[in-house]
């Protein structure tokens, strides 16, 4: 009968031979248990299909209930991890959570329906109500928020950060905060931010930092960033030669620029010195005429007349 075992309800652990450890309660938890070790369930039908499968823990109604022989799966919630057989390092926290995983492993489900229609898809993170909610086999996808990565079905090593973040995406390799992806099938690219909601950005570590030996960034109005004259937004030879015009002209244009104020600062300069040279020189008459003006103060009149004659 095993050792170290504790049942309690309706045919909890009722076909255990050998396992040890195990804690069952509530009706069929554990009830077709044999080899099974250090399981413990909690409520109605809880790992009611395990046999040999150790390590799991189930709270909730038909949590793990039709977990066989995956090992070290925890469930917290009704249905949550409902119909996995075979995987293992699973958890699920949350009704329907990873409902319908069978052979995925490692996953973790935090939220209601997160990761919920997931079969055989492994090292999935979702966190947050219907996170990763049609995701069936892809793998190493990581989305916290509401709805994140809600349509990614086979899409693999996606990131997806806040509400609806990725929502829109079912490619692989994408990285989506604050921002829905740009639709169906793209893969492989990073967006932040949404345009019309987000108006400014700072980065800190740019400002001060010399990057004149770098190539110029150039900003498309759809926010898209790029640089040097093989940019193009379009994979279109036309559109590439156009850009490439207008970057030579802008750089000739720049160097014309350039010239025009090195000629400007070299005509300031000659200004400010013979600015310089007349403001000495009316300084000078100016202390003439201070010293004329207090020889007056003194003399009478009998000396300014004779000075007169």
């Amino acid at each position: 009968m095993g050792n170290d075992n504790t049942a309690e309800g309706n045919g909890a652990l009722q076909s255990n031979t050998s396992g040890t450890d195990n804690t069952a309660m509530g009706f069929h938890a554990l009830t077709s248990n044999t080899s099974g070790s250090f399981n413990t369930a909690d409520g109605s039908l809880t790992l009611s299909s395990n046999t040999s499968g150790g390590g799991n823990t189930a709270g909730g109604y038909h949590a793990l209930s039709s977990n066989t022989t995956a090992n070290n799966n925890t469930a917290d919630g009704a249905n949550a991890l409902l119909g996995n057989t075979t995987g293992s390092g699973n958890t699920a926290t949350g009704a329907s959570a990873l409902q319908n995983n069978i052979t995925g492993a490692n996953n973790t489900a935090i939220g209601f329906d997160a990761l919920s229609v997931n079969q055989t898809g492994g090292g999935n993170t979702a966190a947050g109500v219907s996170a990763l909610a049609n995701n069936t086999t892809g793998t190493q996808n990581t989305a916290i928020g509401l709805n994140a990565l809600v349509s990614n079905t086979t899409g693999n090593n996606n990131i997806a950060l806040g509400q609806n973040a990725g929502a829109a995406v079912t490619g692989s390799n994408n990285i989506d905060i604050g921002n829905t992806g740009t639709g169906f099938g793209v893969s492989n690219f990073i967006h932040i931010g949404t345009e019309g909601i987000q108006t400014s950005t700072f980065v800190a570590g740019i400002n001060g930092f010399d990057a004149s030996a770098g190539q110029p960034v150039y900003i498309l109005s759809t926010g898209q960033l790029g640089f040097g004259p093989a940019f193009s937004p379009v994979s279109n030879g036309k559109t590439s030669k156009r850009l490439n015009r207008a970057i030579a002209r802008y750089e000739a244009d720049n160097a014309k620029l350039k010239e025009q104020l090195s000629k400007q600062e070299h005509k300031v300069q000659e200004l400010e010195t013979t600015v310089k040279a007349v403001t000495a020189r009316l300084k000078e008459q100016e202390a003439k005429i201070q010293a004329v003006n207090e020889k007056l103060e003194r003399a009478t009149p009998l000396q300014v007349a004779g000075d007169n004659k």
